[in-house]
């Protein structure tokens, strides 16, 4: 190693400068001037050995699929999935002759040389806890700790969009569900869960596998509930399972809300049918009472005689209104669509489970004709002749549709006045048949304490025939016994 001159010194003789870098190991070294040589002089590495750098390669577990990710750090603290294998490569501030690892659980293992300084061996990460490394050098060696930390894999993600909450039997026992599924690595299944009797175990009816293993996935379907055997009143839970594809602690787990599967009797059909045609009421009631404030603007725009002049401000006005009245006609036609839509699912519903007479089932067919008279094809065609007036800004069109226009709001009106009527018949109707049709069911009491079993609770005699409103009927219910559930514990207690 040639000499970097420094100057000369205090007396005048020259200095000159050695730089030895990299020192790994005890050295030995002399000085030679010309044919002069030095004694030798022996350099010690002071301390122990200490790791100065980590370089970190993560195989994650086959299952994951994850790429390989590399790092490096200055310490040898380790975080990954679950089930990953770190190998790490460690470099020395000197160079060694063995270096140990206690992994975690306790069992060693012995790490091969790269170079004296640089060592090479693997960590698995399947528990919390430490790893750690024991250097040996020459002279002294050291002992260092490291943290492992497994990350879990994070279970799965499910969003049900169908059904939304509690739901009745479908006609055909045919439900329809949508699931929206999601996993950071890889979903496997998805299951419906049910039960009838909170006491009972989950049954499961496989809806979708996913040999894949995809990480989002919807599931469309329809789940066949005959098989639950449901009788009118009767009621099971539901709910969904999703499975991802963790392979090392176990497939994740999750499960959406639980979801109530009623088949409803008669007599709860009557009163959701009687809802539906209240709220349907209410809705023409409403559009009547606003279809004749509009008949008053269209009997005014009637009674005024429309100029034949150029446009001035007040043939501007007369405009806009006829424009207003317009958009509110509009409107009214849509609240009147809505409420027709109602009633003829409503229908429909009854239609499927049989649940009126004769004569109530013609006085539906009745109304729905009615409903549809209410808005006429020649109303629809009146309108959008204004309509298109309207939008050409065609003044003489307009003073012309406008009688046609009026008189076909007053046969809205007067429609929408029978339709209210039948409807208010209808519904006591559907009432007292309603009530004949409770009154027809069994009811069960307990033999016990005498409660009866209304719905889902178990009320004593008094208050349960006024919910059932038996004092208003003239049919007397059917009587069946059997045992209350807080009588049954009452007695496991007592044996």
């Amino acid at each position: 190693m040639a000499a970097t001159p420094e100057g000369t010194g205090a007396r005048g003789e020259r200095l000159w400068r050695f730089d030895l870098t990299q020192l790994t190991r005890e050295q030995d070294y002399r000085v030679k001037v010309a044919s002069v040589v030095s004694p030798r002089y022996r350099i010690a590495l002071a301390g122990d050995p200490v790791p100065v750098s980590f370089e970190v390669e993560y195989r994650s577990p086959a299952y994951a699929r994850l790429p390989v990710q590399r790092g490096s750090a200055t310490r040898g603290d380790l975080t990954a999935l679950r089930g990953s294998i770190a190998r790490l490569t460690v470099t020395f501030d000197r160079d060694l002759t063995a270096l140990e690892a206690t992994l975690p659980g306790g069992g060693t293992a012995r790490w091969r040389a790269l170079t004296p300084r640089r060592w090479q061996g693997e960590v698995p990460l399947e528990r919390d806890g430490s790893y750690a490394l024991h250097a040996v050098a020459d002279r002294g060696e050291g002992r260092f700790l490291y943290r492992v930390t497994p990350l879990a894999d994070a279970p799965p993600l499910i969003a049900v969009r169908l059904p939304g909450g509690d739901i009745d039997l479908p006609n055909g026992q045919q439900v329809p569900v949508e699931v929206f599924a999601q996993d950071d690595l890889g979903l496997t299944q998805l299951k419906l869960q049910y039960k009838k009797d909170d006491s009972e175990s989950w049954s499961d009816v496989p809806l979708a596998r996913f040999p894949a293993r995809p990480r989002e996935a919807r599931v469309a379907s329809r789940w066949d509930a005959s098989g639950l055997a449901l009788l009118p009143g009767q009621s099971a839970t539901f709910r969904f399972e999703l499975l991802d594809d963790n392979a090392i602690s176990g497939p994740g787990r999750a499960l959406s809300p639980s979801f109530r599967l009623r088949f409803p009797s008669l007599a709860d059909l009557y009163e959701k049918l009687d809802d539906q045609r209240g709220t349907a009421q209410t809705t023409f009631e409403k559009v009547a009472e606003k279809a004749r404030e509009l008949q008053k603007s269209l009997d005014k725009l009637a009674r005024q005689t429309p100029r034949t002049a150029p446009p001035t401000n007040q043939s501007f006005e007369r405009s806009e209104e006829m424009k207003s009245s317009l958009q509110r006609q509009q409107e009214l036609g849509q609240k009147i669509d809505e409420a027709a839509k109602q009633l003829n699912q409503s229908v429909d519903e009854a239609s499927e489970r049989r649940a009126f007479d004769e004569q109530l089932t013609r006085k539906m067919e009745e109304l729905n004709e009615l409903v549809k008279q209410v808005q006429s094809k020649e109303f629809r065609e009146a309108l959008q002749r204004m309509q298109e007036a309207m939008e050409k800004m065609d003044r003489r069109q307009l003073e012309n549709e406008l009688p046609g226009w009026r008189e076909e709001n007053q046969k809205m009106i007067a429609n929408l006045e029978r339709t209210i009527e039948l409807l208010k018949k209808m519904r006591q109707e559907e009432k007292l048949q309603g009530l004949v049709q409770r009154t027809d069911e069994l009811l069960k009491m307990c033999s016990w304490c005498n409660r009866l079993h209304c719905d889902q609770d178990w009320l004593p005699l008094e208050e349960a025939i006024n919910y059932l409103g038996l004092f208003g009927s003239s049919h007397l219910p059917r009587i069946t016994h059997g045992i209350c559930p807080t009588c049954v514990l009452l007695f496991e207690e007592l044996s």
